[in-house]
């Protein structure tokens, strides 16, 4: 079958219009994948399999998600939006709810089937990112993508609770469906918001590449700027379930919740802060990693001077994650942002489609490696792992940065250079 052909010619968006709403809708489209773990454990566990089966079976599904992310990314890049988006969110909802009525001697074959739903995973994030780089430029843009990755940190907030909720009430099955309904409602909506719009056409002339800064596609900036989400989700990975072990080893797994929660707030205030400041605040990748990296450095301390000292200790560590978490929101945003630097505007979905198995393959290497390196060690060597990857994310942005591509923070204003972001090449 051939895939529709949109209209030639650059698709009539106002930057600005509507950009609101665009963002919403495109959080709500993703609002199911912070549920998902819980919903398919929960479902695994009441067929009476264990907790390392519903680990497998959301393996499967993690590596097809992570197939995913490019594939789709891609057929963002040629298909019309909210046709790309609007057939796979149908798919991949349509297959969870296959997975739920799985019958018993079927669900031995649930890892493979969760595999195959997870290559139909909506390229929600994907189109999100890509639309915003239409709907403005240069450091307005870094502050939509600061505004998307404050947003993000709602989405950890509302979903997993709601999912969960609903599992304890009802059951697994119900809280797959529920999963499966936010997936449908969200990316259908996202995709009638994207249609009204007229931003479904998406294939571009060499013009739309001059006009949007960047003269050329840069293959090895983006290979850059993917190992470095890579690093940046090791390492967030590394402290969550760093301080979820030392919680449980202290015998009050309820910390676990509360370290979360103002990592998480902390994040918040960032993201909101950095939206609202001066244009002049603002700062390009490594910087913002570093000041990511630093944050996580601040555990360490916290953790030497507070254990042993009973409840002194917890709000130490809640106080050090307040104060590093306020990076997390603006170091993601400016990682969006040189994935808009180093792509042309044809291939952007199929950009941030790596940049999502970059996420993906970060958390699956950081889960295992913190774990063995907190039954070797304990938690203070699991936070340097978190903090080694926080530092590596800096390096390997810097030739990224030095290699031509002015950041903000090299002191040239973005939106004073011609045609918006920096277009200076490798």
């Amino acid at each position: 079958m051939t895939a529709p052909s949109p209209p030639q010619g650059r698709a009539s968006l106002a930057p600005g219009q509507g950009t609101i709403a665009t963002i919403g809708w495109s959080l709500a489209a993703r609002l199911h994948l912070a549920a998902t773990t819980i919903a398919v454990t929960l479902l695994v566990t009441d067929w009476g399999y264990s907790y390392g089966q519903a680990g497998m079976v959301l393996a499967g599904l993690t590596v097809g998600q992570g197939i995913a992310g490019p594939v789709n990314g891609r057929l963002v890049d040629r298909w019309p939006q909210h046709v790309a988006l609007g057939f796979t969110v149908v798919a991949y909802s349509g297959g969870l709810v296959a997975l739920s009525l799985l019958p018993g001697p079927l669900r031995a074959t649930a890892p493979a089937l969760a595999l195959l739903v997870g290559l139909a995973n909506p390229p929600v994030t994907q189109t999100g990112r890509k639309i915003l780089a239409r709907l403005a430029h240069g450091r307005e843009l870094e502050r939509l993508y600061r505004l998307d990755a404050t947003g993000q940190e709602l989405i950890f907030v509302i979903a997993p609770p709601l999912v969960a909720l609903v599992g304890a009430a009802s059951g697994g099955r119900a809280a797959v469906w529920t999963l499966a309904g936010l997936a449908l409602g969200g990316g259908l909506g996202f995709a009638v918001r994207l249609r009204r719009l007229a931003a479904g056409s998406d294939r571009t002339s060499p013009t739309d590449d001059d006009a949007d800064g960047t003269g050329r596609h840069r293959p090895a900036a983006l290979l850059a700027v993917v190992a470095a989400m890579g690093c940046v989700m090791v390492a967030i990975t590394a402290v969550d379930l760093a301080l979820l072990a030392w919680a449980r080893d202290r015998g009050s797994l309820a910390l676990a919740g509360w370290f979360a929660a103002t990592w998480a707030v902390g994040s918040l205030v960032g993201g909101a802060v950095s939206t609202l400041a001066p244009g002049r605040l603002a700062s390009g990748p490594v910087r913002r990693l570093f000041w990511f990296a630093s944050g996580l450095v601040i555990l360490l301390p916290a953790l030497l001077v507070g254990e042993g000292r009973g409840a002194a200790g917890p709000v130490l560590v809640c106080l050090a994650l307040a104060i590093g978490g306020t990076a997390i929101a603006p170091a993601l945003a400016v990682l969006y942002h040189a994935v808009v630097r180093a792509s042309i505007p044809r291939r952007r979905g199929e950009a941030f489609g790596w940049f999502a198995t970059g996420v993906t393959v970060g958390a699956g290497v950081g889960a295992p490696l913190t774990g063995a390196v907190y039954d070797l060690g304990g938690v203070r060597p699991a936070l340097v792992v978190a903090v080694a990857a926080g530092y590596a994310a800096v390096l390997l942005m810097l030739p990224v940065r030095h290699g031509g591509q002015t950041a903000p923070d090299d002191g040239v204003p973005v939106d004073a250079v011609p045609g918006g972001p920096s277009t200076a090449s490798s």
